[in-house]
């Protein structure tokens, strides 16, 4: 293990040793806002890792939420691909109607189907290096192929944000309607090569999302508040993209 592992290990077991801690944030990422507080690092959703060289994901005892590994835009064929595919495929945001939002889970196993009209899959060409999203009809007719992201950016937000992952483990509690929570597992982990990362996307392993939200908050209402396609993985499958070489699990009851 390098210096920065190292590091995170040691904060792991001060942040461990203080028992159950309020949580700092309202939030469905409470769990990871609140132990990256704890190492006096600000909640990060840029390309970066959180902790130097390793990214940090959190996750609570007994939750059946993917893993979240990374987001990306498609990389074509227009500048705005995803704005395209919104505006003709999407339906409206039942408080901002002048605005459509979309959301579909993605696969390139099943297709999905989405707003009772079309169906959504993804498929992989080994031959182009590209991840193509197709679209159907209702009598599953290709309407198009045609956005795509290339196996260099997928690669690109791989070494640059998941070289390193280091998975918390922690238990939740609501005391006087305050949330708490206790951290007392942690893993880190090596990723493997780009080409596993594509066989697990073949084999539908590797869920995708693609995601176009309105925000609702006071400050930022009527603007998209993500407009991505989310890449993720389940907790249990988390060894088949990763290399195990640490893992802290003393009094994890």
């Amino acid at each position: 293990m390098n210096t920065t592992e190292e590091k995170l290990i040691k904060e792991f077991h001060k942040i461990k040793n203080k028992g159950w801690i309020k949580s700092v944030s309202n939030s469905t990422g409470s769990i990871g806002i609140t132990f990256e507080n704890e190492l006096n690092r600000k909640q990060n959703s840029s390309i970066l890792p959180d902790y130097y060289d390793i990214e940090i994901k959190c996750s609570s005892r007994y939750t059946v939420y993917p893993i979240t590994l990374f987001s990306s835009t498609f990389d074509g064929p227009s500048q705005f691909e995803l704005k395209r595919i919104v505006e003709k495929y999407g339906y409206k945001d039942k408080i901002y109607s002048d605005k459509k939002i979309l959301t579909a889970y993605l696969s390139c196993q099943y297709k999905y189907f989405l707003n009772n009209q079309y169906f959504f899959k993804l498929e992989l060409s080994t031959k182009e290096e590209k991840l193509y999203l197709c679209i159907y009809d209702i009598n599953q007719n290709l309407i198009e192929k045609q956005s795509f992201i290339t196996f260099k950016t997928i690669a690109k937000h791989l070494n640059i944000k998941l070289k390193k992952l280091a998975l918390i483990y922690g238990k939740r509690k609501i005391i006087n309607n305050e949330t708490f929570f206790q951290y007392y597992r942690m893993e880190l982990y090596h990723l493997k090569e780009l080409s596993v990362f594509i066989e697990l996307l073949n084999k539908g392993i590797i869920n995708v999302s693609l995601i176009a939200r309105i925000n609702k908050s006071n400050n930022h209402g009527g603007k998209y508040k993500n407009k991505n396609l989310v890449f993720s993985i389940k907790r249990e499958n988390i060894p088949l993209l990763f290399d195990k070489i640490y893992s802290e699990c003393k009094s994890c009851k």
